[in-house]
């Protein structure tokens, strides 16, 4: 075929190399000549100058991407979100780091301290009000003694 010799073959063309083939035909046949597509040695160098990558870089994996980042631990049940927003309140900002606790230590009773909620920006008192939100609705139940971080277990998986 248009004086290029055929590779060796032990068993045979594979697919590809017989839908390669396929093509140059259906080219050839339409009188298209793919020599003149063609670079020669010079004028690839000119394109891609010596010392510098010829691939495409790949994007990141997911570890790259959160490698130092904090991520939200799914997954987490829309159902159960649904009710908790409906909720007064910073409700829903509580279910949500909830779930996320609950996800990372793969427990369903979690400690929820005032530090943990304050990256969210609830104060100690509205993490008291949603709690009791999200305990009346039944998606929560917990104990608590004073002066320490509520036990909360979660409902409804």
């Amino acid at each position: 075929m248009n004086g290029r010799p055929e590779p060796p073959h032990v068993c045979g063309p594979t697919s590809a190399q017989a839908r390669t083939r396929s093509v140059l035909i259906n080219y050839e046949s339409k009188g298209i000549d793919l020599d003149k597509f063609k670079l020669d040695s010079a004028a690839l160098q000119t394109a891609v100058p010596s010392g510098e990558h010829t691939r495409t870089p790949k994007s990141k994996t997911s570890r790259e991407r959160i490698q130092g980042e904090e991520f939200l631990a799914g997954p987490i049940r829309i159902p159960w979100l649904e009710v908790a927003a409906k909720l007064p309140g910073a409700a829903f900002q509580i279910a949500v780091l909830l779930r996320h606790h609950k996800n990372l230590k793969r427990t369903d009773t979690v400690k929820l301290s005032n530090k943990a909620v304050e990256q969210f920006g609830v104060s100690p008192d509205a993490k008291r009000r949603a709690l009791i939100a999200l305990q009346d609705a039944g998606l929560i139940t917990m104990s608590s003694a004073t002066g320490r971080s509520p036990i909360v277990t979660l409902i409804g998986d």
